[in-house]
């Protein structure tokens, strides 16, 4: 019987392989995956320097595309809490992309 698609496991390995790529070669300071398979990327910041959500969800996507993974950028922005020493990634001020990895 030949089976149509790719199975659970496959695309979750290609989502973890994903997940890889983007933390060794990008750098984020966290990179979390939803129930849905999404993965969602941010990066911290204080001041902006210069960069915007903008560069993070290109090199994303140049990255991913370099590579062969057939994705989606589903949302990308900039997140605007106060700083507070103790809060986790996703309460501070960071810039985030979100990928959707096709199977």
């Amino acid at each position: 019987m030949k089976t149509v698609g790719t199975s659970k496991n496959e695309s979750k390995a290609l989502r973890m392989k994903a997940a890889n790529l983007i933390q060794e070669s990008l750098h984020p300071d966290e990179v979390a995956t939803s129930k849905d398979g999404t993965l969602t990327c941010r990066w911290v910041y204080f001041f902006y320097n210069g960069r915007d959500d903008g560069d993070y969800a290109g090199k994303v996507m140049d990255l991913l595309t370099a590579q062969g993974i057939d994705h989606d950028i589903t949302d990308h922005g900039a997140e605007w809490n106060s700083y507070h020493k103790n809060a986790t990634v996703a309460q501070r001020p960071h810039f985030y992309v979100e990928v959707k990895v096709a199977a």
